[in-house]
């Protein structure tokens, strides 16, 4: 029998280590060190750990010839239960390995796959591949896109995976194979927002304010026909004031809705020497005045100018026909 022990503990960071001395038989001076060590991994969590070194004298035993002598130890407010084994019953000695914790691969090949700061080129599965900035294994920084599927480019600012800042996308000319610009401008939350140029065509282009990726705000559009409409737009469609100037300058000034001529407008028709003002419905004059204007200098004017309309009160014709004209549209 185990007659007594003697214990000292000693902490250190998150382990408890704790030296037992235990003599073998009463009288003898030769005794037992067990070395057993407590580990604290986690909260509420611990891990027993006994070391094999057990001395008597000049010898050491293994851990497999003593018999079972349990006692127990308080540290703080947890209690821990020591089982010791004496020689007398060695066929009771349980024999315990422990595996030795090793790390799955996944864990070290997730940490070095985390992206953060400047990274080389990195590929995606489609083959897509990109070069820049990190933040979270997200896109945040400066950086550029390419995508295989379609060749484009993408080239600038990039905010927690998308687009946002100022940037240039590009594609390649089905052609020559260069790379031609087809946006240049501010983008947020991966769509055109913000002053921008799009390029439709070599002849044909939009500059002026974006918002979710469509035109909207003031800008100015040149068409591949020569024309050219300055003004106020919402989701890709004139709407609000604008001015639409024609091949042959003709121009028309005023209100625009859904695309189209709608409300208060004056048509120029500059070529002919006359000037259109009144109101307009989908593209279409419906009441208003015209006269003579720059017949003088008109390339192509009328045969007869415009003769003169005597009415006694020619501004109440016209409110009257505008009045039944909004009714109507009511």
């Amino acid at each position: 029998m185990l007659h007594h022990c003697h214990i000292k503990i000693f902490k250190c960071l998150n382990k408890i280590r704790f030296d037992l001395q235990i003599p073998q038989r009463s009288g003898d001076t030769d005794y037992i060190a067990i070395y057993l060590e407590i580990c604290f991994k986690k909260a509420k969590q611990h891990n027993f750990t006994l070391r094999t070194a057990f001395i008597s004298g000049e010898r050491k035993y293994a851990p497999s010839v003593f018999e079972k002598y349990t006692t127990s130890i308080t540290v703080g407010n947890k209690e821990v239960i020591l089982n010791l084994y004496d020689t007398a019953a060695k066929n009771n000695m349980p024999i315990v390995k422990y595996p030795r914790t090793v790390e799955p691969l996944w864990i070290e090949w997730d940490r070095k796959a985390q992206k953060c700061g400047l990274r080389h080129t990195i590929y995606a599965v489609n083959r897509d591949h990109y070069t820049g900035e990190w933040l979270d294994n997200l896109k945040h920084g400066k950086g550029t896109q390419t995508w295989k599927s379609t060749g484009a480019i993408y080239n600038g600012d990039w905010k927690f995976g998308k687009r946002d800042g100022y940037g240039t996308y590009s594609i390649p000319d089905p052609v020559t194979k260069e790379y031609k610009k087809v946006y240049s401008g501010w983008w947020k939350n991966d769509k055109k927002c913000g002053y921008g140029i799009k390029f439709y065509s070599d002849m044909e282009y939009y500059e002026g304010e974006w918002s979710g990726g469509k035109r909207s705000g003031w800008g100015r559009m040149y068409y591949k026909d020569g024309s050219i409409y300055e003004g106020q737009w919402l989701e890709d469609q004139h709407s609000g004031q604008g001015m639409l100037r024609l091949t042959n300058e003709n121009r028309y000034e005023g209100t625009w809705k859904d695309g189209k001529k709608h409300g208060l407008g004056k048509f120029f028709y500059l070529n002919k020497g006359q000037l259109f003002e009144g109101f307009w419905v989908a593209d279409f004059p419906k009441c208003g005045t015209m006269i003579d204007f720059g017949r003088e200098e008109a390339p192509t004017p009328t045969q007869y100018p415009i003769p003169k309309i005597e009415l006694d009160n020619p501004d109440d014709v016209l409110e009257e026909a505008q009045a039944m004209l909004d009714d109507s549209q009511e």
